[in-house]
């Protein structure tokens, strides 16, 4: 749906970091995407953890590629950005 191709259109020419929920299920020793939904929960747990240090370490743009498409799924990374800014 495009999610990806903007994410890397925004980021281009800064040394940003883009995040998904993806990144969990990338297998990079067997440079494969291994998807488990019942761990759907840790991906964005980890998703969460790395966003939070790369806010940490002053990091811009952090762009949180996923499907954001309700409220709640964008809280906890806006609740990150209050605390933590």
């Amino acid at each position: 749906s495009g999610k990806s191709t903007l994410a890397k259109s925004i980021n281009h020419g800064y040394n940003g970091l883009i995040l998904s929920a993806d990144d969990y299920f990338n297998d990079n020793a067997l440079n494969k995407y291994i998807f488990d939904s019942n761990k759907l929960d840790e991906a964005h747990r980890f998703t969460g953890r790395r966003a939070s240090d790369a806010l940490k370490r002053n990091i811009s743009p952090i762009i949180i590629d996923n499907t954001n498409t309700q409220t709640w799924e964008m809280k906890p990374y806006v609740a990150m950005v209050n605390v933590q800014c």
